[in-house]
């Protein structure tokens, strides 16, 4: 725990260096060797369980699998839940070193070029990369990159084509690339519809929409529970089976963190105006719908949110740039900040991964 505290606080304080540029860089390869060569039990005992048994018992060699998706999807994804796209991962893995160990840092590498090329989209600067990697640190990073979650990668595929500016046939390359994202997870299917959303949300006045949401929200949170079943029935029916195990499931989405998606959203709305950025509204439409889609109480609306989470990330790597008055008052500010999120980094070691307290390698 104690190596990703310290990363964090690189992070967050190079950004007020002299040397941004080195902070980030630094603490960007940081956290992939970190988390790249971190012990093989450094991940949830559910999670970590299933993918290393898959990886050992169920994938094959090149040679062996099988490139046909349809014939795959009746036999290996129907067996195992694991989709085309993940399972040619672990077999290119498995055919170069037949050692999880060695899937792992091909997977986290993956994950961190993909983490780069959503960055660059966001066109930010030195500062506000230290600040974006740090938000997102502290926040969901280390759940879906230490526990090789196959929406890791769905995740950074849908927030690439958010950002990026296509100069033709939008819909399509859109379309294909969230096709990309579903043979790695299925409810990458999610993140075309959120992404219609988001797009008429920018249509019909980001600002004005993002505002009135937020009650809205807060009652979503309250009442819905009668929404998420249906949607839950429509999944397991439409997309995939093994949504069914989200029926009746007795886990909720956390009245904490639907609380932090509230304050988040209102500070992009507060701060608006006085932030100056091309990407302003296509951040503020994602934050919004986060929250909204986090309003639902169901934890499948937890994992569903994190497709456009990027508005969070990357709304809160701007909100420095809304801060005025003295030298002072900035400070306090920016220190009020850091221990916010420092101490809901330090909950989530304690409340949902203690498996990363004790820091370890695998060699």
């Amino acid at each position: 725990m104690l190596i990703y505290l310290i990363i964090a606080s690189v992070c967050y304080l190079g950004a007020w260096s002299k040397a941004p540029k080195k902070a980030y860089q630094l603490s960007f390869f940081a956290l992939w060797f970190f988390m790249a060569f971190r012990g093989l039990d450094l991940s949830s005992k559910v999670d970590g369980f299933y993918y290393h048994n898959f990886f050992e018992n169920d994938v094959t060699t090149l040679a062996q699998f099988d490139f046909n998706i349809l014939s795959y999807t009746r036999t290996v994804q129907a067996k195992t839940g694991f989709g085309w796209g993940f399972g040619l991962l672990n077999a290119v893995c498995k055919t170069i070193c037949p050692r999880f160990e060695f899937f792992q840092v091909v997977f986290t590498a993956l994950l961190f070029v993909l983490l780069a090329m959503v960055m660059r989209e966001l066109h930010l600067s030195d500062q506000e990369k230290c600040l974006f990697l740090f938000f997102y640190m502290t926040q969901q990073m280390l759940w879906y990159f230490c526990n090789l979650l196959r929406q890791a990668p769905a995740n950074l595929i849908a927030w690439y084509v958010m950002l990026h500016e296509f100069k033709d046939h939008k819909w399509i390359k859109r379309i294909l690339l969230i096709g990309v994202a579903m043979l790695f997870h299925t409810s990458a299917a999610l993140a075309l519809v959120m992404i219609v959303a988001w797009e008429w949300i920018q249509k019909k006045g980001t600002l004005k929409f993002a505002q009135a949401a937020l009650l809205p929200g807060a009652l979503l949170m309250l009442f819905s529970d009668k929404i998420v079943g249906i949607c839950i029935s429509f999944m397991s029916t439409y997309i995939d089976s093994r949504y069914s195990m989200y029926v009746g499931m007795a886990e909720k989405s956390n009245v904490i963190n639907f609380g932090l998606r509230m304050v988040i959203l209102f500070l992009l709305c507060f701060f608006y105006r006085r932030v100056q950025c091309e990407k302003r509204d296509k951040l503020l439409a994602a934050s919004t719908l986060c929250y909204l889609v986090g309003a639902f109480n169901g934890s499948l609306f937890v994992r569903a949110l994190e497709y456009v989470a990027i508005g969070n990330y990357g709304g809160l790597a701007l909100v420095h740039r809304a801060f005025s008055g003295t030298r002072q008052s900035k400070f306090v500010a920016n220190l009020l900040l850091y221990l916010a999120f420092m101490v809901i980094f330090i909950r989530f070691f304690f409340t949902n991964a203690e498996f990363l307290i004790d820091y370890h390698f695998f060699f």
